[in-house]
């Protein structure tokens, strides 16, 4: 039963953004609209953040539903923090650029971690993006890095963003509880990419022990 809420919160969260899609697509290809250059700049503009914004919620469902059906193998490897660090910090780079935040890099590229990949690559990319996606123009993102014990590497992401209520917090990490919130652009969030982190990590975890 709390899947099926879950789901169904997503399936809605879902068709929102999919809806604003395809009424802009519609807008752009109509003959009769005398629309300027300037308008198709602004609509291709909002095409291409609605379109991030799917792709990063549909990249968590399924992964999400991988997790769940024990589909997602733990395949633990060695490998240089900056591997998997400089697509996301390219990516989010571009987005910290648009908003006007001052990305801070502090994390030593020659880090070597022992851990699975893909699953370091969902953590750090959803957590960056939450940075970024709820700090408001001109605040910052600082990334830093450092070992605790011979075997354990601490990963923080900061941010001066706003922050969450108690109320949020205490309903974060419960399956089916709705915490969606938009970013200070209106950037679209669920909610789900933290509890994929938060999976990701006991999993790792529980398989290191």
């Amino acid at each position: 039963m709390e899947k099926d809420k879950f789901f169904s919160i997503i399936a809605h969260d879902l068709t929102s953004p999919f809806q604003r899609f395809w009424g802009l697509t519609e807008m752009m290809t109509d003959d009769e609209a005398n629309y300027s250059q300037d308008d198709y700049i602004q609509m291709s503009k909002k095409l291409n953040k609605l379109a991030g914004n799917l792709y990063t919620l549909l990249r968590n469902l399924l992964e999400w539903a991988q997790m769940q059906k024990g589909a997602m193998n733990f395949e633990p490897e060695s490998f240089y923090i900056s591997e998997v660090l400089d697509p996301i910090l390219e990516t989010t780079l571009a987005r910290c650029e648009q908003k006007g935040i001052n990305l801070i890099n502090s994390i030593d590229r020659e880090i070597i971690l022992l851990a699975d990949k893909k699953m370091v690559n969902s953590v750090l990319m959803n957590l960056t993006a939450n940075a970024v996606k709820f700090t408001n123009r001109g605040g910052s993102v600082s990334l830093d890095a450092k070992s605790l014990d011979e075997t354990t590497v601490e990963i923080s992401i900061s941010d001066t963003g706003i922050g969450m209520s108690q109320d949020t917090i205490d309903k974060l990490f419960v399956l089916g509880e709705k915490t969606r919130s938009e970013g200070t652009e209106g950037e679209l969030s669920t909610g789900l990419g933290l509890l994929l982190c938060k999976e990701f990590v006991e999993k790792t975890a529980e398989l290191s022990a």
